[in-house]
This record gives C-alpha cells, structure tokens and sequence, in this order.
C-alpha cells in the first residue's frame, strides 16, 4: 500500500478532524473524541467511557486481553494501513514517525497542524 506524503496526511487530518466537528457541532451529545494516543495508553479507560456515552456498561476484559484486542476482519475507507489487520493485536503506541522523520518535515507537519494540536491538547514537539 502507498504511503501518503507528511503534507497529504497533514491536510488529511485537518480536513477530516475541522468536518467532524462541523458535522457534530448542531448535536455535541452524539458525539465523543477518542484519541488513539489515549486509548493506547489506558485501554480499559476509555472503553469505560465509550461505554458511558452509549449508555452501555462496557467489561474492558470482554474486549481486551493484557495488551491484546481480538479484531474481526472490517472494511474501512480511511485511516493506517493497519486498519486492514484482523486476529489477535497487540494495542501499542506506533510513533516510529518521531525518530524516522526527518526535523524539518517534523516542523513543517507541526506548522500545518498547530491550531488542531491546541484544540485536541496535544503537545507541541518538533
């Protein structure tokens, strides 16, 4: 699979994240931000609050083996490669981008991502 370009999936994020917000803007009680960078963090957590915001009382240890979360095979439009992955995963932070990126596209990244970096909290590194 072809690897989209930093300003491709620069100006992917943004788009994709400014239109999500649009969209939900009218009902802001249907709709829930998930930071993939929080989920890998505290899996358990945030299924808890997914499940509150359904409605539903959601069993982490249901879903969530240790590190590891069983996937059933999906068809998604957008997203990671990895997307297409199915069987037993393992849930852990994929950052290699920090250390194979090199500064300057690092900064320039930043720069066409900034005013998202501050609405979602994430911290400003280049």
């Amino acid at each position: 699979m072809q690897m989209k370009g930093s300003t491709r999936s620069s100006v992917g994020f943004d788009v994709s994240n400014i239109a999500s917000e649009l969209l939900w803007a009218e009902v802001p009680d249907r709709y829930l931000l998930v930071r993939y960078e929080d989920f890998v963090a505290s899996p358990p957590t945030v299924l808890r609050k997914i499940g509150q915001f359904v409605g539903e009382n959601i069993d982490p240890s249901q879903i969530i083996d240790g590190e590891y979360v069983e996937l059933g095979a999906t068809h998604c439009a957008w997203g990671n490669p990895n997307r297409f992955e199915h069987g037993r995963i393992k849930l852990q932070l994929e950052d290699e981008w920090r250390s194979r990126m090199p500064r300057p596209q690092r900064v320039a990244v930043t720069a066409m991502t900034l005013p998202l970096l501050f609405h979602y909290k994430y911290p400003i590194r280049t």
